[in-house]
């Protein structure tokens, strides 16, 4: 993703928040502290065959990705919710490698938004 790119990534939020650039940093900086970390606590959970822990997480993920409207994680996360609740940790496992793609182009998108803005 080129540099003006990652700017049209946050427009809707841009937006959403009337561009209110103080609480869009203060949003990207939660997302990049807490996003890494409920990635971290799924992939735990899930080489834990912890259902509870995965689906916890999948739901923090869901929650931070939908503040920030970002659609495809919002919707790998709900997958994941979804394969907890009918206790299916090898649908979880396919959905991982998107979702820490995701995560990742988001997380270093976002740092640099907040570096350039």
């Amino acid at each position: 993703m080129h540099a003006s790119e990652e700017h049209h990534r946050f427009d809707k939020l841009i937006r959403k928040y009337y561009c209110d650039q103080q609480m869009i940093r203060e949003l990207l900086k939660i997302l990049i502290r807490d996003l890494p970390k409920s990635l971290h606590e799924l992939e735990d959970g899930l080489m834990e065959t912890n259902v509870l822990k995965v689906r916890k997480a999948a739901h923090s993920l869901a929650n931070i990705s939908g503040t920030v409207l970002e659609a495809e994680i919002l919707e790998l996360a709900r997958k994941v919710e979804y394969a907890c609740a009918s206790q299916n940790l090898k649908d979880v496992e396919s959905y991982l490698p998107p979702l820490r793609q995701r995560v990742s182009e988001l997380c270093v998108d976002a740092d640099k938004y907040l570096h350039v803005s």
